[in-house]
């Protein structure tokens, strides 16, 4: 049986109504009763989906490509999650295309059949996702927007893009560690991530309880930008 890694919030955020005001100037994307609505540059609206099953919606950097999760079947045994796919859409034309999701695997860093939070990569061409993996952990993906192919990044519970600053790109991953011996039990530090996987550093203090609420400081220090 795979772990059931916090499905419980996602389906929260995909049944309720949530409500983006658009930036002036500039186009946004939000969730509506589980349908994706696209609020262009110039005001108007464009409904994308309309099978009350889709939420998370994220918008690439150049602000033409919705990333979104959908829900596709409820879990055939009793505390798994459920089955969602990450589909992408183009904000102008509505033109809706899936790319992965709902395939299950006994090997957590393939496993595919709980996916959510979906964010864009730094050039738009790829999409990061978790999907419910380890016990303790999700599993970070990286999505090619084109072709479809997916491959696991590294074990981790968040995932941020480094938007600016010397790591612009880089990944910001939440991860579940053990102390080596003869110290027991475990830590939650943040790592910053290159897309390959490789672990550049873990961001300093966050190696404590609560140190994910050191990384906003870090970044603000720097005057570096992450989401």
């Amino acid at each position: 049986m795979m772990p059931r890694l916090g499905w419980v919030v996602t389906i929260t955020i995909l049944v309720l109504t949530t409500k983006a005001i658009p930036a002036p100037g500039g186009p946004r994307v939000e969730e509506q009763f589980g349908n994706i609505i696209f609020d262009q540059a110039d005001g108007t609206q464009r409904q994308i989906t309309n099978l009350h099953m889709d939420g998370q919606p994220t918008l690439s950097p150049d602000g033409k490509t919705i990333a979104f999760i959908r829900i596709e079947g409820k879990a055939t045994v009793n505390g798994e999650p459920d089955f969602t796919a990450l589909w992408i859409a183009d904000g102008q034309s509505g033109n809706i295309k899936r790319l992965v999701g709902s395939n299950t695997s006994n090997d957590p860093k393939l496993n595919m059949q709980s996916i959510h939070s979906p964010t864009f990569s730094l050039d738009g061409h790829f999409v990061y996702v978790l999907a419910d993996a380890w016990a303790t952990s999700a599993a970070v993906h990286q999505v090619n927007i084109e072709s479809g192919n997916d491959r696991f990044v590294i074990d981790g519970n968040t995932n941020k893009v480094i938007r600016s600053g010397q790591y612009r790109g880089y990944l910001l991953v939440a991860r579940h560690k053990y102390y080596p011996p003869p110290r027991m039990g475990s830590y939650n530090p943040v790592d910053v991530v290159r897309p390959d996987g490789h672990v550049e550093f873990t961001v300093p203090g966050t190696e404590i309880d609560d140190g994910v609420d050191r990384v906003a400081p870090w970044l603000h220090q720097h005057g570096w930008d992450a989401w």
